[in-house]
């Protein structure tokens, strides 16, 4: 006898290939771009690192949200991997990411990024019922909604 079929709500939709696909997307996505606006400065600040940092950071929790633990795995290799190929391969001698203090923080902080990521709590990533409306079991008591 086989174990009955989980109902589709049950299920969780987030192991197809489509959201790992979406999670190497974004990890490119993000990489790419902030290796591009790493070094840019606003007043003398490194503003450029700041959103970088920000998209990388967002591009993690997307791939949490969209699919899990392995999601982000795909989203750190495809991000790394992207970084160390802008970085290293130059058409032309052109340099994105130099030797300097700011390259290193970029290149050290896209995983560090996804790290933090990582260690949001599991609670901001469940999702709701069918029909969107949280269990009595789950629903903050009147006290706690103020």
């Amino acid at each position: 006898m086989t174990a009955p079929r989980p109902a589709p709500s049950a299920r969780r939709p987030r192991d197809g290939i489509g959201a790992h696909l979406s999670a190497a997307a974004a990890g490119v996505a993000a990489a790419g771009a902030g290796t591009l606006i790493h070094r840019w400065e606003w007043v003398d600040l490194p503003a450029g690192m700041a959103l970088a940092l920000l998209v990388a950071v967002t591009g993690a929790v997307f791939a949490r949200a969209a699919a899990g633990g392995t999601g982000m795995f795909v989203y750190l290799v495809a991000g790394f991997l992207t970084t160390q190929v802008m970085t290293f391969l130059r058409p032309g001698g052109d340099v994105l990411v130099t030797g300097e203090a700011i390259g290193y923080v970029w290149l050290l902080g896209f995983p560090v990024a996804t790290l933090l990521a990582a260690l949001a709590p599991r609670r901001w990533f469940v999702g709701l019922p069918e029909g969107g409306a949280v269990p009595p079991e789950r629903a903050p008591a009147p006290e706690e909604v103020r």
